[in-house]
């Protein structure tokens, strides 16, 4: 049973979240999240330590949301190759749709300080995880070179797509899709023509 205070976080983040979303981490102040959440200022201190850690909250919800989504479009293929590609489609198409990752992830600051430490290992990890499982499914059929390491390509897939993530702060919304695919086919398949 979930208890009230957990409900009540909960409500917290998910007023947080839309403000955020509205003024960015800078500008959004404790009052600014009080006010939307209908609480006093001071009773967000018996949730949260200050609007760093409230930030925090927000940014794992919105990763958690983005991992489900990946997962449910992932689900609609058995094939391996289908399921990388989608998995690096779905990444980085809904990081542009979560407003608070997608405002982090194009601000140097927050990308430094923030993303940068427990929250952005602890995502990392789970990524390679995921992935590391898609590629020993791969492997165990034949799919890639006999000698595939499947931990060091995760590692080296999570590496290209964070690296990546400038495509979802610098590419126009309508040719993102496009340019997604064209860094797809250079991962996968390299630039050189065999």
């Amino acid at each position: 049973m979930i208890e009230n205070k957990d409900i009540q976080r909960e409500q917290i983040i998910d007023g947080a979240r839309e403000v955020f979303a509205q003024y960015g981490f800078k500008k959004t102040t404790l009052d600014d999240i009080a006010k939307s959440t209908g609480k006093a200022k001071s009773s967000l201190y018996y949730y949260f330590n200050g609007k760093e850690e409230m930030f925090i909250a927000v940014l794992s919800k919105e990763a958690e949301i983005l991992r489900e989504q990946i997962k449910v479009n992932i689900s609609s293929t058995t094939d391996v190759c289908e399921q990388i590609k989608q998995y690096i489609v779905s990444r980085m198409l809904y990081i542009r749709k979560l407003s608070n990752i997608y405002t982090a992830l194009s601000d140097d600051i927050l990308n430094t300080i923030y993303l940068s430490v427990d929250f952005r290992k602890q995502y990392d990890e789970a990524e390679k995880m995921f992935l590391r499982k898609i590629l020993e499914k791969g492997a165990a059929q034949g799919l890639f070179h006999d000698k595939i390491d499947t931990q060091f390509a995760s590692t080296l897939l999570v590496s290209a797509l964070k690296g990546m993530e400038f495509i979802v702060t610098e590419t126009s919304e309508k040719d993102l899709e496009k340019r997604i695919l064209e860094a797809i086919n250079i991962l996968l398949f390299g630039l050189i023509r065999r």
